[in-house]
């Protein structure tokens, strides 16, 4: 009787796991990981691999590009929300030196934000799953500053519980909302889902990107800087870009923060040999509220708008 209890329990934790795998598989075919996708893309719609232009950076060029209106149709955007430097940098290094893609032209994000310190509340190799297929785990737990154990756990959960690992996540964070255990997060959330554009919900957003004292990450300027050498050392033409904010997003920024990191940036392009190319459009129509989702994001109708004129700038840059 025991032996047959045992049997059915080995049987019905081995169906479980094998619905667990089957759910897995499917909800990545129906909801695939961003990383995962757009390799998956640029390998379908690049067949040859190659791609004249690759647009890098987070959600700013992931919303305000639309390569449908960029000339050049062998364009894609390789832009992920929330990501740093040090994703950016490994990105196209398994883009160049794991899959063996070709890049003629790299158009990289600038933006003030994006040398923050504020960014270390991010995991930078943060999707398991994709980096595991190209570099230990070991590796990976140096990248994220993390023990082996807790690597090799996320990956595991990631790559055979997706979906349980995103419902995790969305729970996590909306009861951190209901609970209001982060009031600024919370009074943030609130903002962007209202859309509003008032000083006040302008201030919650640059205090969700920047710590009060406005103070930088080395970090952040150290993987710009390899980012820029390895597009170097493989022959990459270097576009720097800064995209649209919101009028009052600008004039609440803090000035010698804005004015020092940007010097900064063109420090490390100078000492790296490369022409500095910049496409500033940080003034982009920025009186206009309705072009913005967020204080510094364009919304779906006018990230058409902002791709041409992006087309003509980029056109008579290369003439």
């Amino acid at each position: 009787m025991l032996n047959k209890n045992i049997i059915q329990l080995t049987l019905f934790i081995l169906l479980i796991i094998l619905a667990s795998i089957l759910l897995n598989y499917l909800y990545y075919l129906i909801i695939p990981d961003e990383e995962s996708n757009s390799l998956k893309e640029i390998k379908k719609y690049h067949k040859d691999n190659s791609i004249d232009i690759l647009f890098l950076g987070d959600s700013h060029p992931k919303f305000a590009v639309n390569p449908k209106f960029i000339d050049n149709k062998n364009v894609y955007n390789f832009s992920i929300a929330t990501i740093n430097y040090i994703s950016i940098y490994h990105n196209l290094e398994i883009l160049l030196n794991k899959e063996n893609i070709k890049v003629q032209n790299i158009i990289i994000e600038i933006d003030p934000h994006n040398f923050s310190e504020k960014k270390f509340q991010v995991t930078p190799l943060k999707n398991y799953k994709f980096y595991s297929k190209y570099y230990s785990q070991n590796y990976i737990s140096k990248i994220n500053n993390e023990n082996i154990y807790t690597t090799f756990k996320k990956s595991i959960i990631q790559s055979y519980f997706w979906y349980i690992w995103n419902y995790y996540n969305i729970l996590t964070k909306t009861k951190s909302i209901i609970l209001n255990q982060k009031e600024t997060n919370y009074k943030w959330w609130k903002a962007w889902i209202s859309q509003l554009k008032d000083k006040k919900s302008v201030k919650l957003r640059i205090e969700n990107s920047f710590n009060n004292d406005y103070k930088e990450s080395k970090l952040w300027y150290d993987y710009f800087e390899k980012t820029i050498k390895l597009a170097n050392n493989n022959n990459i033409n270097i576009i720097f870009i800064k995209y649209p904010l919101s009028k009052n997003y600008i004039n609440l920024l803090n000035k010698d923060y804005n004015n020092n990191y940007i010097e900064k940036v063109k420090n490390i392009i100078i000492k790296n040999w490369i022409k500095f190319k910049l496409l500033d459009f940080s003034n982009f129509n920025s009186d206009k509220n309705n072009l913005f989702n967020d204080p510094d994001h364009l919304n779906i109708k006018w990230s058409e708008i902002f791709s041409k004129e992006l087309n003509n700038k980029i056109k008579k840059l290369w003439k």
